[in-house]
C-alpha cells in the first residue's frame, strides 16, 4: 500500500554494510558481547554509538542465540558491501540472515548504505531522490508497518507535511488500516489539516488545542465530514466561499421568507449563526446578512 501511494513498484533493494567504527571502537568484541556491555549499563567516556540500555533490553527480548550466533559468522566472512537485501512481496523477510541483519542493524554494527527504488519502465534510483511527500509517505508507512503491535501508542505529527489533499486522505486510510492490529493500543495525531480531521473514524476524540491552557474535547467529526464543515467547526474559519456556511446562511434565509422564524428549526440555527458572525472576517459580506438573521435575538 504504502509503495503503491507513492506510485513506486512494490519493492525496495537496502546495501547493508559492515560499520568500520565499530571495528575501531571494539576490534576483538563479539556482538553478543556489545549487548552484555550495554545491558551493564557501562559506558567509556565520551564514547559515541553505543546502544541505549532500553535499546539492549530490546534486543534481549527479541533475538535468540542463533541470531547472534549467525551475525558473528556473517562478520567474519565479510566485510565492505555486507548483504544485500531486497523486500518485496514475493521475498522472505524472516529468513535467518535478514534476521541476523536486523540484529547488526539494532547493535550499530551494520548501516544501510543505500536504499533503492524503482518506478516502472525505470532503473533503480535511491529513496533519497523522491519528492518530499512521497518520500514522507513511503518511510512513514513502511515504519509503522513494521513496527505497530497490538499495544502501541502511535504518535503522529501534522502528517500532512509534503502531501496532496488527496494524499493526505490515502495515507489517514492506510494509517488507520495498519493500526487495526491494535487491540489496546492509541493513535494521537496532531493535525492543522481539514481533511486529516475529517478522516477520523466514528467514535474518535477530537481535541481542540487553541484555548491557552484549556484542554476542550470537541464533538468527534461525522465520517467523511466535508473540508468546509470541519474548517467552520473545528477551527472556526470561515469565509463567503465556504460551500457550508452559504448553505447553513441559505437555510436560515429561507425560513425567514416562510415566516418561520419562530420555529425550533430557526432557533436550533441561531447558536451555528452567532459562532459563523463571529468567525467571518469583518469586511465579509454575509456578515450583514447574518447580522440583519441574528437582529431581535429574543424571537422577532
Amino acid at each position: 500500500m504504502a509503495f503503491s501511494l507513492s506510485g513506486l513498484n512494490p519493492s525496495l533493494s537496502l546495501d547493508i554494510r559492515y560499520e568500520q567504527r565499530f571495528k575501531k571502537r571494539f576490534p576483538s568484541i563479539t556482538p553478543r558481547e556489545i549487548l552484555e556491555r550495554a545491558l551493564s549499563g557501562y559506558r567509556e567516556p565520551n564514547s559515541r554509538g553505543e546502544i541505549s540500555l532500553a535499546a539492549a533490553q530490546s534486543v534481549r527480548e527479541e533475538f535468540s542465540d542463533l541470531d547472534f550466533n549467525v551475525l558473528t559468522a556473517l562478520i567474519d566472512e565479510r566485510r565492505g558491501k555486507f548483504s544485500k537485501i531486497t523486500l518485496s512481496k514475493n521475498s522472505a523477510v524472516t529468513t535467518q540472515e535478514n534476521l541476523a541483519v536486523r540484529l547488526g542493524l539494532m547493535l550499530d554494527i551494520l548501516v544501510i548504505d543505500r536504499a533503492t527504488v524503482r518506478r516502472d519502465g525505470e532503473e533503480e534510483f535511491s529513496v533519497y531522490e523522491l519528492s518530499s511527500g512521497e518520500y514522507h509517505m513511503l518511510t512513514s508507512l513502511l515504519a509503522l508497518g513494521f513496527s505497530v503491535t497490538a499495544g502501541s501508542i502511535v504518535l503522529v505529527d501534522e502528517p500532512e507535511n509534503s502531501l496532496h489533499p488527496h494524499w493526505q486522505q490515502e495515507f489517514m486510510a492506510t494509517l488507520l488500516e495498519i493500526c487495526r492490529v491494535m487491540e489496546d493500543g492509541h493513535l494521537v495525531v496532531s493535525t492543522h489539516s481539514p481533511l486529516i480531521v475529517a478522516s477520523a473514524k466514528p467514535g474518535s476524540m477530537i481535541v481542540d488545542l487553541t484555548v491557552p491552557r484549556d484542554v476542550t474535547p470537541a464533538q468527534p467529526a461525522p465520517f467523511g465530514a466535508s473540508s468546509d464543515s470541519i474548517l467552520l467547526d473545528q477551527f472556526g474559519i470561515a469565509s463567503n466561499r465556504n460551500l457550508y456556511v452559504v448553505e447553513l446562511v441559505q437555510q436560515a434565509v429561507d425560513l425567514v421568507e416562510r415566516d418561520l422564524a419562530g420555529t425550533p428549526e430557526y432557533a436550533a440555527l441561531r447558536p451555528k449563526l452567532r459562532d459563523l458572525f463571529a468567525a467571518l472576517q469583518k469586511d465579509d459580506p454575509l456578515r450583514t446578512v447574518i447580522g440583519a438573521l441574528l437582529e431581535g435575538e429574543g424571537g422577532e
